[in-house]
């Protein structure tokens, strides 16, 4: 009975569509794409993705030198840096994700958002006088009716 059998599994194993291992890699990339995500939030988080081109030397918003610091809201994240120092600060927000997004700073007594919603590509600046302390950042993604996709962020101003 097992030559019956042996030789019928190993027809059907040479017969397996190619299909499944497109599938299979098709959601090994995918898993791979969301861990980089997470793994970036988790940089911003700590610090270590901070880079040149997100806090430069000085900027001027509407007359008032400032430190510009980049931004950019994903569906899944926030990539900005973990802390900035105190002072007058040009947050130069750009919508990265396919959904609509805010940004909200809110701590040591300020509580500033961008006047619009920020539509996928675009972006807006705001200028917040920050003091040292600790600031919560949030970027609720708008039309996400069970708010599960609002992101937040540990902000820490230094002296």
């Amino acid at each position: 009975m097992s030559r019956t059998f042996r030789p019928l599994a190993e027809e059907l194993a040479r017969r397996q569509p190619r299909s499944h291992w497109v599938s299979l890699a098709v959601i090994g990339l995918l898993a791979l794409l969301n861990l980089a995500a997470c793994r970036g939030t988790r940089e911003a988080q700590s610090g270590y993705a901070q880079s040149d081109a997100a806090i430069s030397d000085s900027a001027s918003t509407d007359g008032v030198k400032s430190l510009p610091v980049e931004v950019k809201i994903a569906d899944a994240a926030i990539d900005m840096p973990a802390s900035v120092p105190a002072g007058a600060t040009t947050f130069k927000v750009m919508n990265t994700g396919a959904l609509d997004h805010d940004f909200r700073i809110e701590g040591q007594g300020i509580d500033k958002q961008l006047d619009v919603i920020l539509k996928p590509g675009e972006s807006k600046t705001l200028l917040v006088d920050l003091t040292p302390g600790t600031y919560k950042v949030t970027c609720p993604a708008i039309g996400d009716a069970d708010h599960t996709m609002s992101l937040q962020f540990e902000l820490v101003v230094t002296k």
